[in-house]
């Protein structure tokens, strides 16, 4: 008999062909999973939590790396080691908020609604800078349309808004005009609050669909459609879209945004939110997660596996950094069991590119963890999945696999038991080292008992015998090996009568 691991879906009962449980497996297409690499540091430490990074390309192709603490920012463009750029006298970011950044033009861009928004432009400045005298503060940016658009905004006329939006002149993101003024309607800058019962802005994402971009606040999406002077911007409220609680876990990719909704996960198309939790993982992941540290929960795309990555802290993360990382491939349409991390912050960094001499920096030979083979040596500028760990250290998921584990739902003969004969693990790969247990149980009421880890026999095969009604696998492939799929197993069982 033949099962196949299906998708990732605790949500279902038990009994139907998925995966119920395990760790640290990939979601991949043809029905699959493969391996999820280590965490492998790359850079030096910043001095606290990292807070927010970004990368930027400026006009003439280079490459450079940005990250914020709470009262720093940094800038690498060579070597290992992140340079202090923060504006004379610091900031005071809060530990519950974050560095958004963006790069318009030559302008990389960072703001936190404590702080004056920051500018740095390439080639020019060697620190930051408050962008503007006229700006406001804001906890969240994107460039929508050519213009720097802000939300949930802080000022000194209009106080603390919550649902206020602000946008620059048209191409120049250091101008704001007083609003109202004719020297504002004459580079269409301007401001105003969203109407309804939507609550704080969240997140500004930028081309979605065919529309200009999204404002996703707590209980709301709204579409944003240039259409130029005198209003410049129309703000729609979309029908039965639903905000989130969580402003990192929104991502933009490919003309769709990604984000966990109050119920589970969506992807919007600018036109609707599609679930793609339902039924699947929207239980198991508010069940997992710390309901106080939403904050802390990030989402990224990652193109090259086709990904969208949730990073969450668990409600057993000691420090309330992001401890699991669920995936969900967009192309499969598929979840997987959480990967185990320790990270600070999940994010895309560009790769810089070094020479074999550059490579002392990062260590000997022996020592360095990233595989050679990895997209972060090629020096392209093209962006990598990359993360700060728990001692603030940039790097990429490069390192050896780590132990995968999978487990089956509940599969039975009806009222018959089952008595199995051997396990053959469907790994592709060399997985030497590859185990198997199997749980049962007499009814879907009891709990369920497992056998111990047994490995790989001369024929390749898991000998374990159990005799009961309801029988589940497990399948470990030991950390290292380089394994590349894992579709499911075959097993041998014969139902015997219940005497």
């Amino acid at each position: 008999m033949k099962v196949d691991f299906g998708s990732f879906a605790p949500d279902q009962p038990a009994q139907l062909q998925n995966l119920v449980g395990g760790q640290n497996l990939m979601p991949k297409s043809a029905g699959t999973f493969g391996p999820v690499p280590a965490f492998s540091p790359n850079y030096s430490a910043l001095a606290a939590r990292c807070q927010g990074a970004f990368y930027s390309v400026d006009s003439a192709g280079n490459t450079a790396l940005w990250a914020g603490t709470a009262s720093v920012l940094y800038k690498l463009a060579s070597g290992t080691s992140f340079s202090d750029v923060k504006k004379v006298g610091g900031y005071a970011c809060a530990a519950t908020d974050v560095w958004e950044f963006e790069q318009f033009g030559q302008y990389v861009i960072a703001c936190n609604i404590t702080d004056a928004i920051q500018s740095y432009e390439l080639g020019v400045s060697s620190l930051f800078a408050d962008l503007s005298a006229t700006a406001p503060k804001a906890k969240h940016m994107a460039v929508v349309a050519n213009f720097l658009m802000l939300g949930n905004t802080n000022d000194g006329t209009y106080g603390l808004q919550p649902d206020g939006l602000w946008w620059s002149a048209i191409f120049d993101p250091t101008d704001f005009p007083t609003v109202g003024t004719s020297a504002a309607a004459a580079v269409q800058s301007g401001r105003t609050n969203i109407s309804g019962k939507g609550g704080a802005i969240q997140r500004i994402i930028a081309r979605v669909g065919t529309l200009d971009g999204l404002v996703v606040q707590e209980k709301q999406i709204s579409r944003i459609i240039y259409v130029g002077s005198p209003d410049v911007f129309q703000f729609q409220p979309m029908e039965g879209a639903k905000g989130t609680p969580a402003p990192q876990s929104v991502v933009g990719y490919g003309g769709l945004m990604y984000y966990l909704g109050e119920d589970g996960f969506y992807i919007n198309d600018g036109t609707q939110s599609i679930p793609i939790g339902a039924g699947q993982v929207d239980e198991f992941f508010y069940d997992s997660v710390d309901p106080v540290k939403l904050d802390r929960v990030i989402g990224i795309v990652d193109p090259i596996n086709k990904l969208y990555i949730v990073a969450y802290p668990s409600a057993g993360s000691s420090t309330g950094n992001p401890d699991r990382l669920l995936m969900y491939n967009y192309i499969s349409r598929k979840w997987a069991p959480p990967a185990l991390c320790d990270i600070e912050t999940l994010t895309r960094l560009g790769s810089l590119g070094y020479t074999l001499e550059d490579l002392d920096a990062f260590g000997t030979v022996d020592s360095i963890t990233t595989s050679f083979d990895s997209r972060f040596w090629m020096g392209d500028g093209k962006p990598v999945l990359s993360a700060f760990d728990s001692s603030h250290r940039a790097g990429t998921f490069s390192g050896a696999n780590l132990e995968a584990i999978a487990e089956t739902g509940d599969i039975d003969a009806g009222s018959a038991r089952l008595l199995s004969g051997a396990i053959r693990p469907l790994v592709s790969g060399n997985a030497a080292t590859v185990t198997a247990a199997i749980g049962h149980r007499k009814t879907q009421n009891e709990n369920v008992t497992y056998t111990s880890y047994r490995g790989l026999n001369r024929n390749q095969e898991v000998p374990v015998r159990v005799n009961n009604r309801h029988l589940r696998f497990l399948l470990k492939i030991a950390a290292g090996n380089s394994w590349t799929h894992v579709q499911g197993l075959e097993f041998e069982a014969e139902p015997v009568s219940d005497l």
